[in-house]
């Protein structure tokens, strides 16, 4: 991406060079926090760098950027999705440096006093649907057979009801199946080996699920919602499951159990098909091998935008990035913990939920 950056030229030749055309940078700096945050302030800084015409670089193997320029160093909190910021004006050194764990990529397009907003929706045609997912997909291309083969050398198959990586992405891209995502989000602290390892009793399990029942009725009424639709396609509704909490993933499979390739043509939609990841779950910031845990949430996160509908936890990033970058232009479903309400409504807007948690 960037010529200067060789051993051909000296540091002094890259920095004349750099003045004589008066370039730009920007540098981003991940945070110390799960993949969703981190994702979130990437594709921020990304769309900053775009539109203050800078080179984006998020790798910092060429010091002699920040240190031979003038530079600032910028943290941002969790204001930042609900804030503007005229990154020209306040940041005019020629190497800024963000820092954070929060989005404001709905905030710079959908606030009224951004002064941005005119550029990105008359411009280029942007919107708080298609923002996001369009600087993804321009940032990220997935390589599917490499992720696909070292997610598979991990899946772990507990038993009959556990689904490869391979069958649940062809059973999410199957015609037949009209897919629900819903993400669950229990706590950062439960993902760890011994949670992992602990077998509950049925009982337990009947605990667990009942703690979260707001969020399967909740998918149930998406269902429902979508009747006269799947009337008309002849598709069957299932729900991808994603949860950092691993034990709840494989209670719900005993409890609503989907059999893939079953020739059975009568369905009750009354009734929750889970289709859920038998891989246990890590937490990239506390797991000692991150590599695996980003790949392994970078596949689920991708996976659940192929999803038709999303049902996410509002206190969470990790399912919102997908259901962003899904590019369905649905309004999307969100819960917390303890809220208790039907989701026969039309969800929440995209300029509501990228305002949610630590912002899109």
């Amino acid at each position: 991406m960037l010529l200067y950056n060789q051993q051909l030229i000296t540091l002094e030749e890259q920095r004349n060079e750099i003045l004589k055309h008066d370039i730009r940078f920007l540098l981003y700096e991940k945070h110390i926090s799960g993949i969703a945050d981190r994702f979130v302030h990437l594709l921020t800084t990304y769309l900053v760098a775009i539109l203050t015409k800078r080179i984006f670089i998020f790798d910092k193997s060429w010091p002699e950027v920040s240190e031979n320029f003038s530079k600032k160093i910028q943290w941002f909190s969790f204001d930042r999705y609900l804030r503007d910021y005229d990154y020209e004006k306040q940041f005019p050194e020629r190497v800024p440096i963000f820092q954070g764990h929060t989005g404001g990529v709905i905030q710079t397009i959908d606030s009224n006093s951004s002064i941005y907003k005119k550029f990105l929706t008359e411009n280029l045609q942007m919107n708080t649907m298609n923002l996001f997912g369009c600087l993804y997909h321009s940032l990220f291309t997935y390589k599917l057979s490499e992720i696909l083969q070292r997610v598979s050398s991990s899946n772990e198959m507990i038993n009959h009801l556990s689904y490869s990586s391979q069958d649940i992405l062809r059973i999410l891209l199957s015609p037949k199946y009209f897919p629900i995502g819903l993400q669950i989000r229990s706590g950062d602290e439960i993902m760890n080996e011994k949670s992992n390892n602990q077998i509950l009793t049925d009982s337990q399990e009947n605990i667990l699920l009942n703690r979260f029942q707001n969020y399967f009725n909740c998918t149930l009424d998406l269902i429902h919602q979508n009747t006269k639709l799947l009337d008309k396609t002849g598709q069957i509704p299932i729900v991808f499951f994603i949860s950092d909490n691993y034990q709840i993933h494989l209670a719900a499979l005993k409890r609503w159990p989907f059999f893939y390739g079953n020739g059975s043509k009568v369905y009750d939609n009354n009734h929750l098909r889970i289709v859920s990841s038998s891989t246990p779950v890590l937490h990239i910031q506390y797991t000692k091998n991150r590599l695996l845990a980003f790949q392994l949430g970078l596949f689920d996160m991708f996976l659940f935008s192929l999803c038709q509908q999303h049902l996410i936890s509002t206190d969470s990033g990790f399912g919102r990035i997908p259901a962003f970058t899904s590019l369905r232009q649905r309004n999307i479903y969100s819960l917390s913990l303890n809220e208790h309400k039907p989701c026969q409504n039309k969800g929440i807007t995209y300029s509501t939920a990228g305002r949610h948690w630590s912002g899109i």
